[in-house]
């Protein structure tokens, strides 16, 4: 019978530390994406952040710009 109640309040108590965790992890603040940090810091000022800015906006243009030249069945 002790046995019993034992496991009883371990399942209970298990239970509590599971639903808190989960209550607390789902609480927990979300950091902002590494680019959306990039162009914050950029925008304060930060020439690292907008010179990567800079760069990736480049190979953007430069790669939409080679896939505007491929011509369709060759």
């Amino acid at each position: 019978m002790i046995a019993a109640a034992t496991r009883s309040i371990v399942a209970i108590s298990r239970a509590i530390l599971l639903g808190s965790l989960l209550l607390l992890a789902g609480c927990e603040t979300r950091r902002p994406s590494f680019l959306t940090r990039v162009h914050e810091d950029c925008v304060h000022g930060d020439p690292w952040a907008c010179g990567l800015l800079t760069s990736l906006a480049q190979a953007r243009s430069e790669r939409s710009a080679d896939v505007s030249t491929v011509v369709p069945g060759n």
